[in-house]
């Protein structure tokens, strides 16, 4: 069996009451307006916050994985709600003089029935929210045969004191090596 590359975006939706001063580390994050995504319209007021990694998997990506978000503050009043994972696959080289971005967008196949995790596989150790290891085999759809990429996009949707709905998204692509 040839090693593949897979690209999935794991989207996770997470409803969580916040205490005052508990808030997300977004100090190596920018903030966008949610246009075009799946939560929230344009004006709603509500953000992304967007962050990236770089992790490698040889020979094949691990069959297990665990999910670490990082809060700062007090964050003893923090609940987790729901957890909505959806996958994708996506090729990782193209023809040359051909938009990378454009292949993506027209290549890229979606999971349309997300993954849920009860709330129970969620715990709140100091200032780390942990989603439980998870199986990723779970998520994968059969890939084609060549080199694929995997990209996980983990999505946080939390609410601040003042209302405003944010965004975390961390995005990790990992490469695997032949």
């Amino acid at each position: 069996m040839k090693p593949v590359f897979v690209t999935l975006f794991l989207l996770i939706t997470i409803n969580a009451s916040l205490a005052e001063d508990c808030k997300i580390d977004d100090s190596n994050a920018y903030f966008e307006d949610l246009v075009g995504e799946p939560y929230g319209d344009p004006g709603s007021g509500q953000y992304k916050v967007i962050f990236e990694k770089i992790l490698t998997f040889s020979p094949d990506p691990p069959l297990e994985a665990s999910l670490v978000f990082p809060f700062k503050g007090n964050c003893s009043g923090l609940i987790f709600h729901k957890v909505e994972v959806f996958g994708a696959i996506g090729p990782d080289s193209f023809p040359k003089g051909y938009n990378k971005d454009n292949l993506e967008k027209k290549y890229l196949t979606w999971q349309k029935k997300p993954l849920s995790f009860e709330k129970k596989h969620l715990i709140l150790r100091s200032n780390l929210a942990i989603l439980k290891t998870f199986k990723i085999l779970n998520m994968m759809k059969k890939a084609p045969e060549g080199k694929h990429i995997w990209k996980f996009k983990f999505v946080v949707r939390y609410q601040e004191t003042d209302g405003v709905t944010k965004v975390y998204k961390k995005i990790i692509d990992s490469h695997l090596i032949h």
